[in-house]
């Protein structure tokens, strides 16, 4: 057992055990949007993994250059048949938006937004994370893996709940518009 283990012990047995709240807000955020066929070419060529996925589904995927090299890992969230949020790497966020955009078609049918501020993005980990979102959402939490929903939460409208944790835990990403993430914070501690 590594050194550092007994300083996060407690941590650790609370996401294993029960339910624990991590911040992954770090993870860049982009909107990906346009014309419905030219959207979803413009990532199928950009993109190694098949990225036509029904409206709600989530794919992890790469993104590679013209000689196969990798330029990002990233997650595609399909929320629109013209619309997908894409969650890469915090180191990525400068470069792999400005190498999109040297990529996108020259007739402007695909546009993307840096959204990354605009979200908190809160991982909701552990077997008790759905009782504890059913209780806050006041909805059915019985989610397919890799797929995303939206739901109210509290008095915060609109949250994107991912059926998604980087732990390996049952548990839920919520991405959070940035002026709600305070309540929604503290409501997740008080009954959590």
């Amino acid at each position: 057992k590594p050194e550092f283990f007994d300083h996060i012990e407690d941590e650790y047995l609370v996401c294993r055990e029960g339910v624990g709240i991590i911040d992954m807000s770090s993870f860049a955020k982009f909107i990906v949007k346009g014309e419905e066929n030219a959207v979803v070419e413009y990532l199928q060529t950009m993109c190694s993994n098949d990225v036509d996925i029904p409206v709600g589904g989530i794919i992890p995927t790469g993104m590679q250059n013209e000689g196969g090299g990798y330029e990002n890992d990233c997650l595609l969230i399909r929320r629109d048949l013209n619309s997908y949020f894409m969650v890469s790497p915090t180191q990525q966020q400068t470069r792999i938006l400005e190498w999109m955009e040297n990529h996108l078609p020259e007739d402007n049918s695909v546009g993307l937004q840096d959204v990354t501020s605009m979200y908190t993005v809160l991982s909701i980990a552990g077997p008790k994370s759905k009782d504890l979102m059913k209780e806050m959402s006041g909805s059915d939490m019985t989610m397919h893996p890799f797929t995303y929903s939206e739901l109210n939460v509290g008095y915060a409208s609109g949250i994107m709940v991912l059926a998604v944790t980087n732990t390996g835990e049952p548990g839920y990403s919520l991405y959070i518009p940035s002026e709600f993430a305070l309540q929604i914070y503290d409501n997740l501690m008080k009954v959590g």
